[in-house]
């Protein structure tokens, strides 16, 4: 077993304070990377607009990402890090034998997934009208499918580094995926493809990233010695993870079933084309309740929330993961670092998700409106944003729970509460998108996510208490006042363009949030978190 050689991009997260270093890390690297993501985004939104292969090419993405986030970033990590964790600590060959035998495991069940559902896809696609939007869409998500083994594999050995305090490689590797879309976007885009070319440009750079992914990963790993050929003697470890492995798969399948809805229903609920305008297969003339192009519409938005959930929410949660495993066994130490985990996440997100509802309409014009991309879609994707966006506390906070769940292994915890709030947010939607259309999508799944983090929250502290309301006081509290000076700071600039409203909310509501955070107590409150 060797050292990494790079000290630098380690970050040991074996207490509070390392959560916090560890933090620092995983959010320097994921702000490139979802910068990088939102030059993508603004590529994409100008050659594609909100048009129908915009709608198809992220419906035919989603099946891809759906098993990267259940196998890849979910479960399989999920499991592993903890299980790896306790081995490391007995026997370091042990442990490095075990993760050989996991990630063998992994390549083998998820090409074996990827190949059986590319089949089901291209039936699928062939019961449908050919050349229909459906048909599309299943043709270009069998295309994608063998990203999914590819990425699976990447977020292995992503969890295996994250375990040994090693979180730069794995934030890393998403900016590949980033460079290689911007690539084919453009390219496809000077030589005229048309929009149904971008899209099938798009899918072949999907599949190249995934190779690029691995490739890195795999260099990352292998220097500092971290995985042994697979072995026989991990046999009882690998199936005892894959056990504990089930009901985080329910749990986190139910959240994407949340998500997968959204999308399902914009798109089997809007026009196939401009001539139509009444749902053929619902009597009465019943006319479509949602727009053409609200698919990509939620995607752009989600893009948007998911940038400060990313860079501050998930960096939390990823750096407090292995420091909540180690913690597991001391009710005491556990309970600090969750108290400091859940602290940093509401102090970093509450006024992300004031920040958003105040300058949704010039951010999402200064990022997208270009090309294809008119002043209609800002506003309708501005309102999406508005709705998701209300709720990036609430997704984070969940992230940070249902990890500490997982880390006292207890992964049914979070399948019981997700799995209450999937008939919620299918009520919420098929009720909502009548009045509201695709907005009323957006709502029902902010709604769904505070249902999650506040019902987390109530199993957790049953479990010993989280202690956290004097905390949540102060940052609701400061998240107010920075509101009311940006919103102020708005109403003077509605004249100015987008980039000056963004750059002046920004920049005064991160120094008015300083301020007020200070006389709080809460930079104090949050450090002294880091022992309970």
């Amino acid at each position: 077993m060797t050292e990494p050689d790079d000290k630098a991009s380690e970050c040991r997260a074996d207490d509070g304070g390392g959560v916090g270093r560890a933090t620092v890390v995983v959010s320097g690297l994921t702000l490139v990377s979802r910068f990088t993501g939102l030059v993508r985004d603004a590529v994409l939104a100008a050659t594609l607009g909100l048009s129908v292969w915009a709608d198809i090419f992220f419906l035919a993405f989603l099946v891809p990402n759906l098993f990267r986030r259940l196998f890849g970033e979910g479960a399989l990590t999920s499991a592993f890090i903890p299980a790896y964790t306790r081995l490391y600590g007995l026997d370091a060959r042990r442990a490095a034998g075990f993760a050989g035998s996991v990630l063998a495991w992994t390549a083998g069940v998820t090409a074996v997934i990827a190949a059986v559902g590319v089949v089901a896809l291209l039936i699928a696609g062939s019961w449908v009208a050919a050349s229909s939007r459906a048909s599309e869409a299943l043709r270009l998500a069998a295309w994608m499918l063998p990203y999914m083994p590819l990425v699976c594999l990447v977020a292995m050995l992503g969890g295996l580094l994250q375990a040994r305090g090693v979180f730069a490689p794995a934030a890393a590797a998403p900016i590949l995926l980033n460079a290689a879309m911007i690539s084919a976007a453009l390219l496809a885009g000077a030589l005229s493809f048309g929009a149904s070319g971008v899209a099938f440009a798009l899918a072949l750079s999907v599949l190249v990233a995934g190779v690029l992914q691995l490739l890195w990963m795999v260099v990352a790993s292998s220097r500092r010695g971290l995985v042994a050929r697979p072995s026989a003697a991990s046999g009882p470890e690998v199936g005892s993870m894959a056990w504990r492995m089930l009901p985080m798969a329910g749990g986190l399948a139910v959240f994407q079933v949340n998500a997968l809805l959204d999308h399902v229903i914009a798109f089997v609920l809007s026009p196939p084309d401009a001539g139509v305008t009444t749902v053929g297969w619902l009597p009465g003339g019943v006319a479509y309740p949602i727009e053409t192009g609200s698919v990509a519409a939620l995607q752009w938005s989600q893009r948007l929330y998911q940038f400060p959930l990313g860079v501050f929410g998930i960096a939390v949660a990823t750096a407090a993961f292995p420091a909540l495993a180690r913690a597991a066994s001391d009710p005491r130490a556990f309970g600090g670092v969750l108290r400091r985990g859940l602290g940093l996440s509401l102090w970093l997100t509450l006024p992300a998700s004031v920040g958003l509802a105040l300058v949704a309409e010039p951010l999402v014009a200064l990022i997208y409106e270009r090309g294809a991309f008119d002043g209609a879609a800002t506003a309708r994707v501005a309102l999406l944003l508005l709705a998701y966006g209300s709720a990036v506390w609430a997704y984070s906070l969940t992230h940070v729970l249902t990890r500490a769940c997982y880390a006292l292994d207890r992964p049914t915890w979070p399948l019981r509460v997700m799995a209450a709030t999937v008939p919620l947010n299918l009520v919420l939607n098929l009720t909502l998108i009548w009045p509201l259309g695709a907005v009323g999508l957006a709502w029902s799944t902010a709604a769904a996510a505070v249902v999650q983090a506040l019902g987390l929250a109530l199993v957790l502290r049953r479990r010993g208490g989280l202690g956290m309301a004097g905390t949540a006081t102060r940052v609701v509290v400061a998240s107010v006042v920075m509101g009311v000076v940006v919103w102020l700071l708005d109403q003077r600039l509605a004249e100015a363009s987008a980039l000056v409203r963004v750059a002046g909310a920004v920049g005064v509501g991160m120094a008015v949030y300083a301020l007020a955070s200070w006389p709080l107590g809460l930079m104090r409150l949050l450090a002294s978190q880091r022992t309970g």
